[in-house]
């Protein structure tokens, strides 16, 4: 099982999210979950 994680979210990046498009916006939830599907042994270092 994952473990999720919280994280804080500046103003200007949830105004950014609100006015994305859904695909838009699909398409940025996909890639912001990549490091969690692909694991801690991608290089990307940080908690």
């Amino acid at each position: 099982m994952r473990e999720l994680r919280d994280f804080e979210m500046e103003p200007e990046v949830r105004d950014w999210l609100a006015s994305l498009s859904d695909c838009g916006f699909k398409r940025v939830d996909e890639v912001a979950g990549m490091p969690t599907e692909r694991g801690r042994g991608n290089g990307l270092g940080g908690p």
